[in-house]
């Protein structure tokens, strides 16, 4: 599968299983209504340093392992 030319919505955590012989970046964006939302924080298992969403929602991962199992975690004040 290509994970880059696939489009994904997702309500909550996810879990997504890198595998291959290299390492991968994970990239997507944080909506709501349609629209991106800023300012949100995306954490990701197995690193201490979240990311931030920009402008427009967007976020990315880079440099990410193969054959390993992650979960993503969108959070923002004042959202459930």
């Amino acid at each position: 599968t290509d994970l880059a030319n696939n489009s994904v919505t997702v309500t909550n955590n996810f879990t997504v299983t890198l595998t291959g012989p290299t390492t991968y970046s994970l990239s997507g964006t944080i909506t709501r209504n349609g629209t991106g939302l800023s300012g949100v924080t995306v954490a990701r298992s197995g690193s201490a340093t979240p990311v931030s969403t920009d402008a427009n929602g967007n976020y990315a991962f880079t440099g990410l392992s193969a054959n390993t199992t992650y979960t993503i975690t969108p959070s923002r004040s004042g959202y459930a």
